[in-house]
């Protein structure tokens, strides 16, 4: 059986696997982080990838 954590990565991969993403996934239970992965470009003109140091503007 497989444990939450890798039902959450073979569930991302799925999802990324048909579709483009750029950012962050980070599933947090109960205070608790279960799952962070990091996705696509934080700048594709210099090709630098997003980590999980990557920070992002919001727009309000």
């Amino acid at each position: 059986m497989q444990s939450l954590r890798e039902k959450l990565e073979d569930y991302t991969n799925q999802y990324l696997k048909l579709w483009d993403f750029y950012g962050m996934i980070q599933v947090i239970r109960k205070g608790e982080v279960l799952f962070e992965r990091a996705c696509g470009y934080a700048s594709m003109e210099f090709g630098i990838e997003n980590t999980l140091a990557s920070r992002f503007s919001l727009a309000l």
